[in-house]
């Protein structure tokens, strides 16, 4: 009896090995497809290497998984997602359509209804609901949180984090796309390089972005405003019109309505120059006296620049006597050796201006004598380099003046 058990076991194995090397030249199945456990509905789905638990219930058309698909969770409506190798734990519930999946499908669990899902490499952890199209999404674009409603947002490379219910039609995503999370209703938005942390409402139509924009927050309306170079610091509300700014202007602060302002290099401390007094009288001196007491004649005298008829003294000259003179109109013009003016003299109107008059208005410069002629008195005063002397008669009115 054991004999004739142990012929059949030899037949039945042998049986077995033929059907085995038979099924190996046949091609139609691959080795090391182990575990494929409970309801499994599937059409048109090539499964190649290292298939290994594929548990649940899988309802799944046209579906060739690619290289390493691990654990893929969660309820996935996804349609047109090409996703390529690493496809690690997606679970859950998968209704699946056209999702190419190929070596090291491991661990595939649960129900999968995907319709026309390529998917690439390293797709991990793509969780929840996520409703989103037309969203091409490159490298590096971690962490992309919360509920987004954003327009013409092309995401580039690193899209990491993917969870919760995804939606998705025609979303090609390539290499490295990981945990997305949330709810993502994304149309159309192009990120390039490195953008990271967008969170919180946006809704921004025509908004390049280049590389390393990070941290764009809240609400921004934007219209045509060129920065340039080194504008530092300027605060406040500024109405400005024609007002051309060089060099280094900083912190210009405050409420500024400046129009036709225009501001140059290097004006430093420009105070006016006050123009030395001077007085310049032609004619006869004894038509008017009154202009001896002009507040202008006073000050020209005092800076020793007053011109009687085209003369001037010299108050710079060494040589004080006098070679000769000259009588011009009513004025005498003494010079020495050399020519040049020592004295002028000039006779005034009579009975005209008084002693106490002339006081009066010469009171702003030095008076530093006074004293008694023969036939009458004198005053003189001192100026910055010279002096002038004031004769008056017996009655206190003004003869004449000698300005040396």
């Amino acid at each position: 009896m054991n004999n004739k058990l142990l012929v059949f076991s030899s037949s039945v194995l042998a049986t077995g090995l033929l059907l085995g090397a038979s099924n190996g030249l046949g091609g139609s199945n691959t080795a090391h497809a182990n575990t494929t456990n409970n309801n499994m509905n599937q059409e048109d789905m090539p499964m190649n290497h290292n298939m290994d638990d594929t548990n649940g219930n899988m309802n799944q058309e046209d579906m060739p998984m690619n290289h390493n698909m691990d654990d893929m969770n969660g309820n996935m409506n996804q349609e047109d997602m090409p996703m390529n190798h690493n496809m690690d734990d997606m679970n859950g519930n998968m209704n699946q359509e056209d999702m190419p999946m190929n070596h090291n499908m491991d661990d595939m669990n649960g129900n999968m209804n995907q319709e026309d899902m390529p998917m690439n490499h390293n797709m991990d952890d793509m969780n929840g609901n996520m409703n989103q199209e037309d969203m091409p999404m490159n490298h590096n674009m971690d962490d992309m949180n919360g509920n987004m409603n954003q327009e013409d947002m092309p995401m580039n490379h690193n899209m990491d984090d993917m969870n919760g219910n995804m939606n998705q039609e025609d979303m090609p995503m390539n290499h490295n796309m990981d945990d997305m999370n949330g709810n993502m209703n994304q149309e159309d938005m192009p990120m390039n390089h490195n953008m990271d942390d967008m969170n919180g409402n946006m809704n921004q139509e025509d908004m390049p972005m280049n590389h390393n924009m990070d941290d764009m927050n809240g609400n921004m309306n934007q219209e045509d405003m060129p920065m340039n170079h080194n504008m530092d610091d300027m605060n406040g509300n500024m109405n400005q019109e024609d007002m051309p700014m060089n060099h280094n202007m900083d912190d210009m602060n405050g409420n500024m309505n400046q129009e036709d302002m225009s501001m140059n290099h290097n004006m430093d401390n420009a105070a006016q120059k006050t123009m030395m007094p001077y007085y310049n009288y032609t004619g006869y001196t004894t038509y008017d006296g009154h202009f001896t007491q002009n507040y202008d004649f006073v000050r020209a005298l005092k800076h020793d620049n007053v011109m009687i008829d085209g003369y001037k003294v010299n108050t710079a000259a060494n040589d004080k006597d006098i070679a000769t003179s000259k009588k011009v109109n009513d004025t005498m013009i003494d010079m020495n050796k050399d020519g040049q003016v020592v004295h002028i003299t000039f006779d005034t109107k009579e009975n005209t201006i008084s002693k106490d008059m002339f006081k009066k208005e010469h009171m702003s410069n030095h008076m530093a004598d006074e004293g008694q002629t023969n036939d009458g008195s004198y005053l003189t005063y001192t100026t910055n380099n010279g002096m002038y002397k004031a004769f008056f008669d017996n009655q206190g009115y003004l003869m004449k003046v000698m300005i040396s």
